[in-house]
């Protein structure tokens, strides 16, 4: 799928600018995917039972899901100096918005994408799960360079790799 593939471009890009990237990546954009594929298969499963759902209380729950989940994950990484991440206030409290910025957008997309997918007679549960972890994919990658770039260049953490010089000298 070419828009996963986009999301590897831009991962590559990075991967060597911007320390930690490859790291937080799969975190930051797997839990939102996994998050949002739960959500749009639930709707799909209501869809098909003809039962009404209470989004609001559903999609609370998933964004509140992803907050433990996000922190022990930040604990952890501080804890064993992970990645070579300059761990300042700036630095958790950036990813964790992103984080909740990607949760946010991936639920409010396998939303639209599942009634969309359904008005038009397509089966959700087949048709939205890839193009939703795809579009995360794409989201979550440009949020998480975005935020490295502002923080380094706000000077509130510094996320730049430096090039290390490989000669030797006699």
């Amino acid at each position: 799928m070419n828009l996963s593939s986009f999301a590897g471009v831009i991962l590559e890009a990075y991967v060597e600018q911007y320390k930690g990237v490859a790291l937080l990546t799969p975190v930051l954009i797997g839990l939102a995917g996994n998050l949002g594929s739960i959500y749009a298969s639930r709707i799909g499963t209501c869809l098909h039972a003809e039962t009404k759902e209470n989004y609001g209380t559903v999609e609370f729950t998933l964004m509140a899901m992803n907050i433990p989940v996000q922190f022990v994950f930040l604990l952890i990484i501080w804890a064993f100096g992970l990645g070579q991440l300059n761990y300042t206030v700036w630095f958790f409290l950036t990813y964790f918005s992103i984080s909740m910025i990607c949760t946010w957008i991936c639920l409010k997309l396998g939303k639209i994408m599942s009634l969309t997918f359904w008005k038009f007679g397509y089966d959700p549960d087949n048709y939205v799960i890839p193009y939703l972890t795809a579009s995360i994919d794409v989201i979550g990658t440009l949020f998480l360079v975005f935020a490295c770039t502002i923080l380094t260049n706000t000077g509130a953490a510094d996320m730049s790799i430096t090039p290390t010089d490989n000669t030797t000298s006699k």
